[in-house]
């Protein structure tokens, strides 16, 4: 409400007359199109657009020409593979012929890579006989039907296919047959493809880092401009109405009135307070290809967004590329994607990209995503060369032991740096508990190991030795952990096989009291473990009693006859 001064104070020049033409004019601003700030009138921006995502998809994307070019180079490959499968087939009855064959015939690598490039394991077709078996319909349909996301093969598989054409003289295989140089040049086609589509996401990551020069850093503000940009309908979840133009432009308006003389808070500074973001989130909304490139665009130059969270997103593949290729050039270091992939094609390579070389992430969450064996193979390999992540939340997923084992292996790597693991609702039984025990429990130092943890104890000494000498009220330095090491009988140093891993999360699995009492077991030797959560498995209360270890969650019951858990402390 608006209190209009008396009449005799109304003169053009009087203070009170220019504070009441500016409150009326402020209350104007809800159907207006400006807003007097003093002296000067600031246009009044539009309400964003009604989201869509449907019209969203209809909106044409236009990549910058550098990246057109990346893409297209793919496309190329995949088109002179294209070529050399339709040559392969022209050639299939002379390939046929082959089987006829009893003794190999010259320049016979170019049919053991066609094999290799296809997935096969090479100890399969080490002798001829059993490759000539193999040169079947099936084999043709191999080729023509090649997939290099779904059909890639594995790193060592791969290796040797690069050693085996090295081998080969390309013009000895054109002076054989014309059978051979087809397939030859199928391999050649196929390598190339691998090779391209593997350099797309480092190129496009590349790219990523440039971004225009007119963003302000501010997220919401650098999120709208390019939807208004690109004609996109910004997504409610990226930019909520309390940050667009229209709403800021009304309280800075409104603070304006409050205080015209601008004696208490100045707006840059409210603003900055107000409008920092320090996490996207979407929630149960469907996250369109436009809004993500927009959103793509604005987080490079984002120093203070280190969070994301994608929940029941439903990322197409257009979607998840764009979010993939900008990461790595963000301040995002932890990511959840949960419920958000279960439509994704090619998940394993897809995913691939989140976790290989050059991410920045520290923490990652994938659940309920229908994840499957290669999903975590390739995250494992991922992890190999990359030394970021240190939670990993594979929740929700019905993995079973078969396809989780390859976290075992990872765990029991030197250079493992996990210190969160969750495997809840994975249908786990005790044979991966057992396994787990392993990967957790003793095992036998190396000598640097040992030389590590000598180190580590001189240290820790050295810390008590000075806190021991420390004046009265001095503050003490913190002692460094050092790893349990012991000798056996056969005076072996033997020590926890992994040193990192902090938290293991398995609960509503379907792990019984034996699986139960090998974890317990394996934490008798290994400090670094605080607790692991096993509620919601197949133990009774009464088998409860039986473990002893306070690290092991087993119920609310638990709390009643063991020491309190790590979380609850």
């Amino acid at each position: 409400m608006i209190r209009r001064p008396p009449r005799s104070t109304l003169s053009s020049s009087s203070a009170a007359s220019d504070v009441y033409k500016r409150q009326v004019s402020t209350q104007s601003t809800g159907t207006g199109l400006s807003i007097a700030m003093g002296d000067d009138e600031e246009p009044l921006p539009e309400w964003p657009p009604i989201w869509r995502g449907a019209e969203n998809d209809l909106v044409e994307l236009h990549d910058n020409p550098e990246a057109a070019e990346v893409r297209q180079a793919l496309q190329d490959a995949k088109q002179q593979l294209v070529v050399a499968s339709s040559a392969v087939l022209e050639m299939r009855n002379k390939i046929a012929e082959l089987k006829t064959y009893k003794v190999e015939p010259k320049c016979v690598q170019v049919i053991h890579a066609c094999f290799l490039l296809n997935g096969t394991n090479p100890s399969e077709i080490e002798d001829w006989q059993e490759v000539r078996r193999r040169l079947t319909p099936e084999f043709f349909a191999g080729l023509t039907g090649f997939d290099h996301e779904q059909h890639a093969p594995s790193k060592q598989i791969e290796s040797k296919l690069s050693k085996l054409m090295d081998q080969i003289d390309p013009e000895s295989v054109k002076q054989s047959s014309e059978a051979l140089l087809a397939l030859y040049e199928w391999v050649t086609a196929g390598r190339k493809l691998l090779d391209e589509a593997r350099q797309l996401p480092f190129k496009l990551r590349e790219l990523a880092g440039s971004v225009p020069e007119e963003l302000t850093g501010d997220v919401y503000t650098d999120y709208e401009n390019q939807c208004i940009a690109l004609e996109l309908a910004p997504h409610p979840h990226l930019l909520p109405r309390k940050h667009c133009q229209r709403s800021r432009a009304e309280a800075r308006a409104e603070e304006f009135a409050k205080d015209p003389k601008g004696k208490g808070k100045t707006d840059a500074v409210g603003e900055s307070e107000e409008h920092v973001c320090l996490k996207v989130e979407v929630k149960g909304y469907r996250l369109d290809a436009g809004s993500m490139y927009a959103l793509s665009k604005c987080l490079p130059v984002c120093t203070t967004c280190v969070e994301m969270s994608l929940w029941n997103a439903d990322l197409d593949m257009s979607c998840f590329s764009h979010l993939a290729a900008v990461l790595p050039s963000t301040a995002v270091t932890k990511l959840s994607l949960d419920w958000s992939l279960r439509h994704l094609e090619a998940k394993s390579s897809s995913i691939s990209l989140l976790v290989g070389e050059g991410t920045k992430l520290s923490s990652l969450s994938l659940r309920s995503n229908n994840l499957d064996a290669k999903v975590v193979e390739a995250i494992c390999e991922g992890m190999e060369t990359s030394d970021t992540i240190t939670s990993l939340d594979l929740s929700s997923n019905s993995l079973g032991d078969a396809a989780a084992a390859p976290l075992l292996a990872t765990l029991q790597q030197a250079g493992s740096t996990l210190t969160t693991l969750a495997l809840n609702a994975c249908d786990l039984t005790d044979g991966f508990a057992a396994n787990l025990a392993q990967a957790i429990g003793l095992r036998e130092y190396t000598e640097q190991e040992q030389s590590d943890v000598s180190e580590a104890q001189k240290a820790a000494d050295d810390v008590i030795e000075r806190n021991s000498t420390l004046k009265k009220g001095a503050e003490p330095e913190p002692v460094p952990s050092v790893p349990e090491m012991i000798v056996d009988e056969q005076g072996r140093a033997l020590g926890a096989a992994n040193r990192t891993l902090v938290e293991i999360l398995l609960e509503s699995n379907l792990l019984t009291i034996a699986g139960v009492i090998a974890l317990a077991d394996s934490l008798s030797h290994n400090g670094a473990v605080k607790v692991i959560y096993l509620v919601r498995n197949g133990v009774t209360p009464e088998q409860e009693l039986q473990v002893c270890d306070p690290r092991v969650f087993l119920s609310e019951t638990c709390l009643l006859y063991t020491s309190p858990s790590p979380r609850d402390s």
